[in-house]
């Protein structure tokens, strides 16, 4: 059994090609405010050097394994909630106004824009 946390970013703008970030962390909290710093990841430092913000859209408790996995799938849009229109519930709500701070409503209307 693993402790870990894999967790997928969900881009509030594009870059490039890229929506989305896939990670693993024992520390969720922590590696989200190394994200929103710019540190981690070589494609969090360049979102955020270019103002992009991201929400936390999906948590799995799985091992690296499992990340590496789901990298390999190349299929983060299918996985992601936001990306397939099932942002509901006040379980996602909850977690995107605690991760970020925004007013959940707000989120989903950008969301909507992305599609």
């Amino acid at each position: 059994m693993s402790d870990r946390i894999i967790y997928l970013l969900h881009f509030c703008s594009p870059y490039r090609h890229a929506r989305h970030y896939l990670g693993s962390t024992e520390d969720l909290g922590r590696r989200l405010e190394e994200h929103r710093a710019g540190r981690g990841a070589r494609l969090m430092e360049v979102i955020q050097t270019h103002g992009i913000d991201f929400v936390l859209a999906h948590t799995w408790c799985g091992s690296r394994t499992l990340e590496r996995l789901l990298k390999r799938r190349k299929g983060a849009p299918r996985l992601c909630p936001i990306c397939r229109g099932r942002l509901q519930g006040s379980h996602i709500e909850t977690l995107i106004q605690g991760v970020t701070g925004l007013d959940p409503g707000a989120v989903e209307r950008e969301e909507r824009e992305l599609v």
